[in-house]
């Protein structure tokens, strides 16, 4: 799938550096698109319609889902911590110049005429209050910079949500906003005046949790839509033994793999602010997916996946354009003006894998049982470790599944 999603020289290069991971390509490749879209200039866009004024950010929500100590740390560090670091310490070394002519410049002056002090631009970030958020977003939009939240545990983030306001507060109504790229213009009182205002922001957020802490998350339904605008990267946490020796070529081979993710990070975070249109083909393909998407919403039993059905094409436009850019950037890359109806199409697939899985979660949170037919046969399939016919899924279905799956829709 990487070699379907990513220009050839990505694909390989993100399967050298996870070799030796309980990995699969789609989860791989899509870590490696978070990434992405932390670095993308603020104001960058996808347009479907400007009739409908439908656009959207190319920014994700993302949250990396298996057990403890399976893993899950080294993929983010080799395909996400490790592209980033030379972005984030080069802002760091901006940092740096700034506070120094900020210091030169006040040299001998009293506090009461000294300027203010320069504020920090940020790459990452972990740790926040939805003022500090507020403050750090207004700073990213006066540098055109996006900005990424990550947290090895996303549980910590969702349990300090108004933690700072006796659990009176807008930190959740603020995370729904931002992924769509909204501003803020908010008065509170303060040693400072209490003002803090951005017209627009570009907020990614990725992070990792654990199968049954998500469970208990979403039990209660998905009400805001928050879960809704997260896709769920399910790890697969099998077995992946490290070799006993290494040759001096496969460290060469890793070394060179992390040079090229970074370096395409890097030349993602220099192309300019930019808004990308869909060609005529690409647009038609999208518009059918999005009509499918509004009639599953509509069908959809719970609630909590009638939302995740409503999300699904502004996802599928996130990832089209992230692709879109990829490619840009890449020498064997598809190097087109427009996004073309090739990118749509890899994005739908990516979405509807990814939603497939979270409309199977959901009901397991609400009714206890999953009928995910994906993920069931695939995993059958695996044991045996060979073809499987419909008897051997028949013979693993529960009463309830018999009803809602049969053999045409186990074999699609």
């Amino acid at each position: 799938l990487p070699i379907y999603l990513l220009p050839s020289s990505l694909a390989q290069a993100i399967r050298t550096r996870t070799r030796y991971l309980p990995t699969d390509d789609i989860t791989s490749a899509a870590v490696f698109l978070a990434a992405a879209s932390g670095v993308v200039k603020l104001g960058s866009e996808v347009i479907a319609s400007r009739a409908a004024d439908f656009r959207v950010p190319c920014n994700l929500y993302c949250a990396l889902v298996g057990r403890s100590g399976i893993k899950k740390g080294p993929l983010e560090k080799l395909l996400l911590e490790q592209p980033l670091s030379p972005i984030i310490e080069d802002l760091n070394r901006q940092n740096a110049r700034a506070r120094q002519d900020w210091q030169d410049a006040n040299a001998g002056k009293k506090p009461a005429e000294r300027s203010d002090p320069p504020a920090n631009l940020r790459a990452v970030v972990s740790q926040f209050t939805g003022e500090a958020l507020d403050a750090q977003l207004s700073v990213q939009e006066l540098a055109g910079l996006a900005l990424m939240i990550h947290r090895d545990e996303l549980r910590g983030l969702f349990g300090l949500l108004n933690a700072y306001r006796g659990g009176q507060g807008g930190d959740r109504e603020q995370l729904l906003e931002a992924y769509d790229g909204r501003g803020s213009h908010s008065l509170r009182i303060s040693a400072d005046g209490g003002s803090r205002s951005y017209g627009r922001c570009h907020l990614t957020i990725f992070g990792t949790i654990q199968p049954k802490v998500l469970h208990a998350l979403v039990a209660d339904g998905d009400a805001s839509g928050l879960w809704a605008r997260f896709l769920f990267l399910p790890f697969p946490g099998h077995v992946v033994e490290l070799p006993a020796t290494e040759t001096e070529e496969e460290i060469q081979a890793s070394d060179a793999a992390a040079a090229l993710l970074a370096h395409t990070i890097g030349q993602v975070y220099r192309l300019p602010r930019t808004s990308l249109e869909l060609d005529p083909a690409a647009r038609a393909c999208f518009m059918a997916y999005e009509g499918r998407c509004q009639h599953d919403a509509v069908k959809a039993e719970l609630e909590a996946q009638g939302a995740a059905w409503s999300k699904a094409p502004g996802k599928v436009l996130r990832l089209a354009g992230l692709l879109h850019l990829v490619h840009r950037v890449s020498p064997d890359g598809e190097h087109h003006e427009l996004v073309g109806p090739e990118m749509i199409r890899r994005a739908c697939n990516l979405t509807d894998h990814l939603t497939g899985w979270a409309l199977g979660l959901h009901e397991a949170a609400a009714t206890g049982e999953t009928t995910d037919p994906m993920r069931l046969v695939h995993g059958l399939a695996e044991r045996a470790g060979e073809a499987i016919g419909w008897r051997v899924v028949l013979g693993r279905l529960s009463k309830r599944q018999r009803l809602e799956l049969d053999s045409a829709a186990a074999r699609a």
